[in-house]
C-alpha cells in the first residue's frame, strides 16, 4: 500500500530534481528535451517543468546511460542517472527542505533508482538509512540500476 508520509523525501526528491535539470538545460544552452524511463513521480514531476519530455513508462528493463543517449540524443533524466554534479545540487536543496533531519538518527526510505538515498545521505552524513526496496512499482530493485553499489555502501541496512 502507497503511503504518502512514508514516501515524502522520494516525491520532494523528485520535485526538486527536476527544478534542477530544469536549470541546468537552459544554463547550457542546450534545447529543453529529456528522455526519462521511469514508473512514477520522477516523469510526472519533469513533465511540469518547461521541458519537452519523452517518457518511457514501466520500462521492460534498465537501459544503460549509453544505450538511451545512442537511441535518443537528449539529456537522459533516468533516476539514477543524473551527473554527479546535479546530484549534490539536490542534496543542498534536501538539506534546505528537511532540517529536521539534521536531529534524526535513522531513516527507513523506500528506494527504487538509489538516487533518493545518495542524496539524503549526501546532505546527512550521519543520517543511518535502510534502504527497503519492492514495495511497490516505484521501488523495485533492478541488478542494472547503476547506483546499486553506492547505496550498498551508503545504507545502514539493506531490505529486499
Amino acid at each position: 500500500m502507497y503511503n504518502i508520509e512514508k514516501h515524502k523525501y522520494n516525491i520532494a526528491e523528485k520535485q526538486i530534481r527536476s527544478s534542477v535539470i530544469e536549470t541546468y538545460l537552459i544554463s547550457t544552452g542546450q534545447p529543453a528535451e529529456a528522455v526519462i524511463f521511469s514508473c512514477g513521480n520522477a516523469s510526472k514531476c519533469l513533465a511540469e517543468k518547461n521541458i519537452k519530455v519523452t517518457q518511457v513508462n514501466n520500462p521492460a528493463r534498465w537501459y544503460s546511460y549509453t544505450e538511451i543517449y545512442q537511441k535518443y540524443k537528449i539529456f537522459d533524466a533516468t533516476s539514477g542517472h543524473l551527473p554527479f554534479p546535479l546530484m549534490l545540487l539536490i542534496a543542498a536543496l534536501l538539506k534546505e527542505q528537511f532540517p529536521e533531519l539534521k536531529k534524526e538518527s535513522h531513516l527507513v526510505l523506500p528506494t527504487g533508482s538509489g538516487e533518493t538515498l545518495v542524496c539524503l545521505k549526501i546532505a546527512f552524513p550521519h543520517l543511518q538509512i535502510t534502504a527497503i526496496y519492492n514495495e511497490n512499482k516505484n521501488t523495485q530493485y533492478n541488478k542494472r540500476a547503476p547506483l546499486n553499489n553506492i547505496v550498498k555502501l551508503l545504507s545502514y541496512l539493506i531490505i529486499k
